[in-house]
């Protein structure tokens, strides 16, 4: 039964502290061997459960090393060693030796003479008066700590450091930069403005020129005239005739028709013949054109032909159209 308990003892004292504390430590330090070797993370839960087993078998081991401590055999006394020597017996020189004593020399003394001893009395060896004795020291032998001897430190061999080479950049083309083309806007052609003209404005219609450049004034549809209707005495019909004023009004005089009229006209639209059929009028004057080159700021002045002060009974109206061509 003792060599069990002390089978158990052993392993207490010796293997479960040291393999819980082993154990605990390979706990603590599973999650950054996981890190660094395997270069994958692990998840907290993971974490928090390898450090709380770490420091449960920490505390185990340490606990069980603390508490249950080693058994240890008391050291047992060194034997002690002593001589007595009787002086008188034919003992040759005696050199004892300790390890820190000197040698003790025993002269040789004659050997002492014994009484004779009754009976019933004390059997005790006595010493005849008379004789020398010669103390003799008791020697003890002391343990000597043995000598330690000195361990040479391990020396710390340093790697060379490996000269690194840095390698040769390779030159990288420059991207070429693709500039994207032009879009090409197509330019809406020109806008044409219609403006009709009645026969019934004296001072004709004025048209404000906000840009400069070519302007085209074209004759574009209807026709109007000078008479109230057919019945009118010295009806003619109808007509396209337009005079045209660049900055400035209609300025008034004799016309060829013998009457008082817009006279000094910058251009006009119109052959200036008269027709019964309003379409045959329409149709001699179709595409009539003409061009002018104005700046900013100038004016048109287009006003149909009849007498001063009697535009107010005539009938119809042109339609004139102004085109921008361009600076």
């Amino acid at each position: 039964m003792e060599t069990i308990v002390n089978f158990l003892e052993g392993i207490f004292d010796r293997s479960i502290p040291s393999i819980l504390v082993i154990a605990g430590i390979l706990f603590l330090a599973y999650p950054y061997l996981i890190d660094i070797f395997s270069k994958k993370e692990i998840s907290g839960k993971s974490k928090r459960s390898a450090t709380i087993w770490g420091v449960v078998f920490l505390i185990l081991g340490l606990g069980i090393g603390v508490v249950i401590k080693p058994t240890q055999t008391p050291p047992q006394s060194q034997p002690q060693f002593g001589l007595i020597i009787y002086p008188g017996v034919n003992t040759p020189e005696i050199e004892v030796l300790s390890h820190t004593s000197t040698p003790i020399v025993v002269s040789q003394e004659p050997e002492p003479t014994k009484q004779p001893t009754e009976l019933g009395a004390s059997s005790s060896p006595e010493i005849v008066e008379g004789s020398a004795v010669t103390p003799i020291s008791i020697l003890t032998s002391t343990p000597v700590s043995p000598t330690p001897t000195p361990i040479p430190p391990t020396p710390t061999l340093v790697p060379p450091t490996p000269t690194t080479v840095p390698p040769t950049p390779t030159p990288i083309p420059p991207t070429p930069t693709t500039v994207p083309p032009t879009p090409i806007i197509s330019t809406p052609g020109p806008v044409t403005n219609i403006i009709p003209i009645s026969s019934k404005e004296e001072n004709g219609v004025r048209v404000n020129i906000d840009t400069s450049g070519l302007y085209e004034i074209v004759y574009w549809d209807d026709a109007y005239s000078p008479w109230p209707n057919e019945h009118q005495e010295g009806y003619r019909g109808w007509t396209n005739i337009l005079r045209v004023y660049v900055n400035s009004p209609v300025e008034w005089g004799m016309t060829p028709y013998g009457l008082i009229g817009p006279i000094n006209e910058d251009d006009y639209l119109g052959p200036g013949n008269y027709y019964l059929d309003k379409n045959q009028a329409i149709a001699t004057v179709k595409g009539d054109t003409r061009s002018f080159r104005l700046n900013a700021g100038d004016y048109l002045t287009l006003v149909t032909l009849d007498e001063k002060g009697r535009y107010g009974d005539n009938q119809g109206k042109i339609d004139v159209g102004i085109t921008y061509l361009g600076p």
